[in-house]
């Protein structure tokens, strides 16, 4: 089956997918959704020694741990998670198959959107699924990439052509700017800061 991209897990334990296709192929962009679930199939149920020992093994050994929990104690920011007290919660996420697949495309078409729109509301107790798009840039010769996260939807109207995306993507910032609304104080400030760096950067 191959592997995932990234395997990562949480501070709370949960198993996090990364798939990466940046391809302006269409078929390539449908087949990352089955191909992260699929890595998802595989995963539910698992134990995490068995992890460890087979699939995981070459990987850790690579980074130089020989568990998931030395490797989680030694990765996580300032101590914040102990990877002995991490392995109960990764073990209860595994056998329920509540995971979060991250999906990683340098183009979002409404079809796709739709798509993890519909998983994401049949799954909603079991499956977290992101949607990140990545716009490169040319900076005085130099390539910048610039994730932004896609957060589609799906209306609830009754009819045949109801479903579509309420997210918008734009190489403007107008749309961001405007979504802020009544956003004040320090998060405003912040938001008008990453607002004025995208503007340069483009």
């Amino acid at each position: 089956m191959g592997y995932a991209d990234v395997l990562a897990v949480e501070a709370s334990g949960r198993p996090v997918i990364i798939e990466v296709k940046l391809t302006r192929n269409a078929e390539a962009r449908r087949a990352t959704v089955s191909q992260v679930l699929a890595y998802a199939a595989f995963l539910h149920g698992h134990d995490v020694e068995a992890l460890e020992q087979r699939p995981l093994r070459n990987a850790l050994a690579d980074a130089g741990y020989e568990s998931i929990a030395e490797a989680v104690a030694a990765e996580t920011q300032e101590g914040a998670v102990d990877g002995v007290e991490s392995v109960p919660a990764l073990q209860a996420y595994l056998g329920s198959g509540r995971f979060r697949l991250v999906l990683v495309l340098d183009d979002v078409p409404s079809e796709l959107e739709r798509i993890i729109a519909y998983l994401d509301s049949v799954t909603l107790q079991t499956l977290t699924l992101d949607l990140i798009a990545i716009n490169v840039y040319d900076v005085n010769g130099v390539e910048i990439a610039l994730p932004q996260r896609v957060s589609p939807d799906i209306s609830a109207n009754v009819g045949p052509s109801v479903i579509a995306p309420s997210s918008v993507l734009s190489d403007e910032p107008d749309a961001f700017v405007e979504s802020l609304g009544h956003t004040t104080g320090q998060d405003r400030e912040a938001f008008d800061q990453l607002v004025n760096w995208a503007t340069r950067l483009a």
